[in-house]
C-alpha cells in the first residue's frame, strides 16, 4: 500500500493492486501525454502521479456538495488513470488515444 503524501495534510492510500499503475513518469512522458490529448494535465494531477502513476485508492467514496444521478453526498472512485503504458489516459484504441472517446461518450 502506498501511503506518500501529496499536498500538506492529504494523502491518498493506493491498494496492493497494480491493474491500473502504469511507469513511473518523466517530464518526456507528462509532455507527449500533453500532446496526444491536446490538453495540459493539472498540476495536482502530475504531482499524485508522481507519487504513483495510477492505481486503486483504498477509500472510493468521496463527499460532494450536490447530488450525483447516484448518490445524494458522495462519488465513487474506483481507479485513478495514470498516463503512458496500457492503461494510461493516453493509451491506444486502434492507434488512436482513448480520452477522446472516453469524452465524446461520457461528456
Amino acid at each position: 500500500m502506498s501511503d506518500q503524501p501529496l499536498d500538506r495534510g492529504s494523502a491518498i492510500r493506493f491498494t496492493g493492486s497494480d491493474h491500473f499503475t502504469g511507469p513511473a513518469i518523466t517530464d518526456q512522458t507528462v509532455s507527449v501525454a500533453e500532446e496526444r490529448l491536446g490538453v495540459r494535465l493539472p498540476a495536482s494531477y502530475v504531482r499524485l502521479l508522481r507519487v504513483r502513476n495510477g492505481g486503486e485508492p483504498v477509500r472510493h467514496c468521496y463527499p460532494v456538495p450536490f447530488p450525483t444521478s447516484w448518490a445524494a453526498d458522495h462519488i465513487d472512485v474506483g481507479a485513478i488513470l495514470g498516463i503512458g503504458g496500457t492503461r494510461g489516459i493516453d493509451a491506444d484504441i486502434d492507434g488512436t488515444p482513448t480520452s477522446p472517446h472516453m469524452v465524446t461518450e461520457w461528456g
